[in-house]
C-alpha cells in the first residue's frame, strides 16, 4: 500500500514555474477573495505568467469572471467570489490543468510577536489547506499538486508556523483518506503534493528543519498536530481579547472567560508534561492524556499511604500543596470544557470523554479525601481515607453494604448528570464570527 510520507515533498522554487519543473496538473494560488490577482508575490506572479502565455493582459482575470459568472450572476472585479480560509478551483489556461484558488487570513498577531495569532485565525488557515485538498480528491485528473506556504507573505504569517499548519493538515488530510478508504487508497488519482518554498530569510532551511520534526509520525502514520497544548492555550486567550465582545461577551463574561484560560496556563504543570513527552504525534499526545488523567486519579491513595509511611509534617505540607494544584487543574479543566467550547476543539470520540469525564470525577473525590486527611494530619486529629470518604459522601455509622449503595447511587448521579451536560452543550446552536 501507498506509504503517505512518499507523497509529501518540499521543493525549493517559485510556484508560477512548478508546473515546468515538477509537472504537477495543479498548483494553488495565494488569492485575495476577488481573485482578481495582485501586482506582487504567488497571486500576481501566477496571474502574470497566464496572461503572458496568453498574449494578452488581464486574461487570467477574464476568464476567472467568466467562470464565476453564473454563480455570482455578475463580472464586476470587485466582487468576492471565496472567503478567507476557504478555496476555488478554475482551469489552468496554459498553465497546467487547474488553478486552485486558496484565500488565506491575515495574520492577527501583535507586531513583531510570533506567538500572538488567535485561535480562530490559525483554524482559518487550517480550512484553506483542508479545502484544497477536498477539491484534489473531488478532481480525480490532479496526480501532481504545487501547495506554496498560504499567508506568509503579504498577510504576516510567521513562515515557520504557517508552513507547520500547511505541512501538517495535508498530511492529516491524506492519512484520513487512507484510513476511510482502506485497501482502495492506491486507487486515488493523487501520488504527489510538492510545497515549493521560495529560498528567501532562510525559509528552505526552516521548512526542511520542520519536516525532519514530524518524519518519525510520518513514517508510523500517525496523526500529527500543530501545536502543542500550551500554545493552543495562548491562541485561546488571544482569542478571547480580541474577538469576545463580537461574540456577545462583555465584561463579567469575558473577563471571567480570560481569567479562566489564564488559570489554564498557570496551572500549566501537566500540560507541559504532555507537550514534552507527545510532541507532534497526536496518538502518542491521546495516549499520554489518558495515562496522565489515571495517574491523577491515583495520586492522592499513593500519597495517603507515602505519608503513613513517613509520619512527616513537613512532608505533609508538601502533598497537600501538590493535590491542591491538582484538583484546581481538573475543576478549571471541566469548567473550560463547557464556557470555553466555543473556541476549544473537544475529542470527537464521545465515549472516550465520558470515560473521561468519570475518571476525573473520582480523581476530584479522591483529592477531596486526601486535602481532607493531611488537613487533619497536621492538625493532630487523624482519621483513617475511608473515614473521611464515608463523611464526605454524608454516611456515618452504616454498614459496609450501605456504604457501597451510597458510592454507586454518586456515580450513577455524577453518570446521568454528565450525559444532561453533553447533550446540552452538543446541542447549542454556536454562531460562527468571521475574522481577518
Amino acid at each position: 500500500m501507498r506509504l503517505i510520507e512518499s507523497m509529501i515533498e518540499i521543493r525549493k522554487g517559485s510556484i508560477e514555474t512548478a508546473s515546468n519543473e515538477f509537472g504537477v496538473d495543479a498548483i494553488v494560488n495565494c488569492a485575495d477573495p476577488t481573485l482578481m490577482g495582485s501586482d506582487n508575490n504567488v497571486d500576481g506572479a501566477i496571474h502574470g505568467v497566464i496572461d503572458r502565455r496568453a498574449g494578452e493582459s488581464g486574461y487570467f482575470k477574464k476568464k476567472i469572471k467568466e467562470e464565476f459568472k453564473g454563480k455570482y450572476h455578475s463580472e464586476k472585479e470587485k466582487i468576492i467570489r471565496c472567503q478567507r480560509g476557504e478555496a476555488v478551483i478554475t482551469k489552468g489556461y496554459g498553465l497546467c490543468d487547474y488553478v486552485i484558488h486558496a484565500v488565506g487570513p491575515k495574520s492577527d498577531r501583535n507586531d513583531g510577536k510570533i506567538n500572538g495569532y488567535s485561535s480562530s485565525c490559525v483554524e482559518k488557515l487550517t480550512s484553506c489547506y483542508k479545502n484544497i485538498m477536498d477539491l484534489v480528491f473531488d478532481h480525480q485528473g490532479i496526480e501532481k499538486i504545487a501547495i506554496p506556504v498560504i499567508s506568509s507573505g503579504n498577510y504576516g504569517y510567521d513562515f515557520e508556523y504557517a508552513f507547520i499548519i500547511g505541512l501538517t493538515t495535508v498530511y492529516n488530510a491524506l492519512l484520513e483518506k487512507k484510513q476511510n478508504m482502506k485497501e482502495l487508497f492506491d486507487y486515488i488519482s493523487l501520488k504527489k503534493v510538492y510545497f515549493v518554498v521560495y529560498d528567501a530569510n532562510d525559509n528552505w532551511n526552516t521548512a526542511c528543519r520542520v519536516y525532519e520534526r514530524y518524519k518519525k509520525a510520518f513514517r508510523r502514520e500517525h496523526r500529527v498536530v500543530i501545536r502543542g497544548t500550551v500554545k493552543s492555550q495562548q491562541e485561546f486567550r488571544k482569542e478571547i481579547s480580541l474577538y469576545d465582545e463580537q461574540k456577545g461577551y462583555f465584561a463579567v463574561a469575558k473577563l471571567f472567560r480570560k481569567l479562566l484560560i489564564t488559570l489554564r496556563i498557570i496551572l500549566g504543570f501537566w500540560t507541559y508534561l504532555k507537550d514534552v513527552i507527545s510532541k507532534e504525534d497526536w496518538v502518542i499526545r491521546r495516549q499520554t492524556v489518558e495515562i496522565t488523567v489515571f495517574i491523577k486519579m491515583f495520586l492522592p491513595l499513593l500519597f495517603i499511604e507515602l505519608l503513613d509511611l513517613c509520619n512527616n509534617r513537613k512532608l505533609c505540607g508538601i502533598l497537600l500543596f501538590i493535590i491542591v494544584y491538582d484538583l484546581m487543574d481538573t475543576v478549571t479543566y471541566l469548567i473550560a470544557l463547557m464556557i470555553l467550547a466555543d473556541i476549544q476543539r473537544p475529542s470527537a470520540n464521545v465515549c472516550r470523554s465520558l470515560l473521561m469525564l468519570i475518571v476525573n470525577y473520582i480523581e476530584v473525590e479522591m483529592d477531596i479525601v486526601a486535602i481532607y486527611y493531611f488537613i487533619n494530619f497536621l492538625g493532630e486529629d487523624k482519621k483513617s481515607w475511608m473515614d473521611i470518604l464515608n463523611y464526605i459522601m454524608g454516611i456515618q455509622n452504616e454498614t459496609n453494604t450501605i456504604q457501597w449503595l451510597a458510592f454507586v447511587n454518586g456515580g450513577i448521579q455524577f453518570f446521568f448528570l454528565t450525559i444532561a451536560l453533553s447533550y446540552f452543550i452538543n446541542h447549542i446552536r454556536l454562531r460562527k464570527f468571521r475574522t481577518y
